[in-house]
């Protein structure tokens, strides 16, 4: 993990940690291989990363254990927590422009040495005591970076991230770029009237009125009697 962050503290150029510095021999000198490769990523990609990782420090995870220790002294730091499933480990790696450091805490049982989780240990911390990466390896990180590394900034070729400050002042919105054309209908008319009124009215109104009301009603009333001759036979014929 330290030679991958490695990797993006310098620009995107490969670094493979080695645990030796320098070796001599009397009489003659030892190469050593470079530890610094060819770049595996582009500059703008890895520091975009270490612009994005900033923020961990100064405004998350990390930020209690690691920003607002005092022998900070405005140190920019880039870095991430990390803690496993079942709390089993606990990490953070982290880096300023001249170092970087993986501090990494994992459960193990003193008897049987197995992998455990580390929930109440240091019995510091309240229930349900669980340690995580921006707790304990964040403030060992802290303790022992602020102490040795260097002071430097980051020489970043990136426009995104935390480290960025922004260019202009962001706006919540922007005024139309035209005005409307139109006036809403309910304004005031204007100072034509309509071209046209209706050309008539309705020529004619009825001329009559109904002439003549029923003049009488019936004098007589039904009769009461069944008529017995059908119209269609009045012979009777279908009837026989």
């Amino acid at each position: 993990m330290a030679g991958i962050y490695a990797t993006f503290a310098n620009h995107g150029y490969k670094v493979t940690p080695t645990i030796i510095k320098s070796a001599v021999n009397k009489g003659r000198s030892v190469d050593l291989p470079n530890p610094v490769g060819g770049s595996v990523i582009s500059r703008t990609a890895a520091d975009t990363v270490t612009s994005v990782l900033t923020g961990v420090v100064d405004d998350g995870t990390a930020s209690e254990s690691v920003a607002r220790n005092p022998l900070r002294g405005g140190q920019q730091v880039a870095g991430k927590t990390g803690t496993s499933d079942e709390n089993k480990s606990a990490w953070f790696t982290g880096y300023t422009p001249t170092l970087v450091t993986s501090v990494g805490l994992f459960g193990e049982d003193p008897k049987t040495r197995a992998h455990v989780s580390m929930k109440g240990a240091t019995g510091l911390l309240p229930p349900p005591g669980r340690i995580n990466g921006g707790g304990y390896p964040a403030k060992i990180w802290a303790a022992y970076t602020f102490s040795v590394a260097r002071k430097a900034q980051f020489d970043l070729n990136t426009t995104q991230g935390a480290a960025v400050a922004p260019v202009e002042t962001p706006t919540i919105s922007q005024t139309p770029t035209q005005t409307p054309s139109r006036t809403p209908s309910s304004a005031p008319p204007t100072s034509k009237s309509p071209t046209q009124t209706p050309s008539q009215s309705p020529s004619q109104t009825p001329s009559r009125t109904p002439s003549q009301t029923p003049s009488q009603t019936p004098t007589t009333s039904p009769p009461t009697t069944p008529i017995t001759e059908d119209p269609l036979d009045p012979e009777g014929n279908f009837g026989q």
